[in-house]
């Protein structure tokens, strides 16, 4: 494929780390900050690849930078800000009715985030492995974290799911 194939309208204003989510085949990203040392914001922009357009939606609850998010049915979560407390909400993106769940740690942010059997794996810093449970709204901060060779290899880790085995990048 050439670039003209995937390269699409871009967002109207610069953006620096904000959490993405797909859901009822629409891109959403919320918050991020101009650049990395500015101030998160709470913006939120809707890509719709049908029309190639990008909308405004209501303001996040809590200004994230540097956030990560999960889909899981037709919930998005999200949490973690750079330099803030660890913000966590789920929201419905048609209805936009924002739930305030239990926080994450303190200043964990540009982690990545998988769903794996109704629960959700969040990286954090220095490799220590968080897991939140759905169903009892907690987060489970005992287990075993990642081997010291692994933590700590990228200040920005990703991962991917493929629904068991949660890979980190």
């Amino acid at each position: 494929r050439g670039l003209g194939d995937v390269y699409k309208r871009q967002l109207s204003e610069s953006r620096f780390a904000p959490a993405c989510a797909t859901i009822g085949g629409k891109i959403y990203a919320m918050g991020g900050a101009n650049d990395p040392y500015s101030n998160p914001l709470d913006s939120i922009f809707i890509y719709d690849p049908v029309t190639d357009s990008w909308s405004s939606g209501p303001a996040l609850p809590t200004a994230m930078h540097g956030a990560s998010c999960v889909t899981v049915s037709n919930l998005v979560y999200v949490g973690g800000s750079y330099k803030q407390a660890g913000p966590f909400y789920s929201v419905h993106p048609t209805t936009w009715e924002w739930t305030q769940l239990e926080s994450m740690e303190p200043d964990e942010h540009f982690q990545p985030m998988a769903l794996i059997g109704g629960k959700i794996y969040v990286l954090g810093q220095f490799g220590a492995l968080r897991v939140y449970d759905i169903a009892t709204n907690s987060w489970d901060y005992t287990r075993q974290p990642v081997p010291a060779e692994y933590a700590g290899r990228t200040s920005a880790p990703q991962g991917a799911t493929d629904g068991r085995v949660f890979y980190v990048i």
